[in-house]
């Protein structure tokens, strides 16, 4: 018994008595982002590395979302909600009913959205979604990740059978420049800013970089979906509820599991 008291005294310490902290003098806990919970409320992330907290739900109902610091976009059951740097919302878009995916630009502002069940991909042009028709989008193959790269170039993870493809198209004309195999690569994905790929693979949550190396991290549940926090920031979502925060940088990766309001 005493084994176990003395591992949670360390366990508990730290988060309680910067939340204690903060509660008596008034501080405010960094915030590395924004998370959706299995429920779809939409959550502040509090916190430091290995200490996080979600916090209190910003919206309720959320079948998607993305976030970066200057912002975020949410999707409803038939809205997309654009949010500003203070999660406040700046315009309601209409949307094909169902989920989505989500592509910011480098600057964190929505730039492409596709929406699976109406197999339909969109570009924001300023507070409207205009359509992009392309001939890789097929309804038998389903994308499983989108980007968005300078120049209005959009990237599509598209899975075709067994294989994921990753297809460079501009967003304006929807015209391909370029298809190219992604190999080991699940169809549970991010794609990530400077070309790294974010991806589960059965136990394991995997980071592949353009050179091809790879960083991996044993997971307690399969993944079931990937979305953008902020910054070099990733939320994974199982199956069962349960997430991690995963942050890789430039030459680093790191995976943090999330308590409470983020299950």
């Amino acid at each position: 018994m005493r084994s176990l008291w003395w591992f949670l005294s360390r366990v508990l310490a730290v988060p309680l008595l910067a939340a204690l902290l903060c509660a008596q003098s008034g501080l405010r806990a960094p915030r590395i982002g924004y998370v959706r919970d299995a429920g779809g409320a939409i959550r502040p992330l509090l916190g430091v590395r290995g200490n996080f907290l979600p916090g209190g739900p910003l919206f309720e109902g959320a079948r998607a979302a993305a976030f970066s610091p200057g912002g975020g976009v949410v999707k409803t059951d038939e809205e997309v909600l654009i949010l500003d740097a203070q999660q406040q919302v700046s315009a309601k878009l209409s949307a094909p009913a169902g989920d989505a995916l989500f592509a910011l630009d480098a600057g964190g502002a929505p730039a492409a959205a596709y929406f699976p069940q109406a197999a339909e991909l969109y570009r924001f042009a300023g507070e409207e979604l205009a359509k992009v028709e392309c001939a890789a989008l097929r309804p038998e193959d389903p994308v499983r990740a989108i980007a968005a790269n300078a120049g209005g170039v959009i990237l599509l993870a598209i899975e075709r059978g067994e294989q994921l493809w990753m297809v460079s198209l501009r967003s304006k004309t929807g015209a391909i420049r370029s298809e190219v195999l992604l190999p080991g690569v699940s169809s549970a994905l991010a794609l990530l800013p400077g070309g790294a790929i974010a991806f589960a693979d059965g136990a394991e949550a995997a980071v592949r970089r353009r050179d091809m190396s790879e960083t991996r991290f044993p997971l307690a549940a399969p993944i079931g979906r990937l979305e953008p926090i902020g910054g070099e920031w990733v939320h994974l979502l199982s199956e069962d509820g349960r997430s991690w925060a995963l942050r890789v940088s430039a030459d680093s990766a790191e995976l943090y599991r999330l308590p409470g309001g983020a299950r």
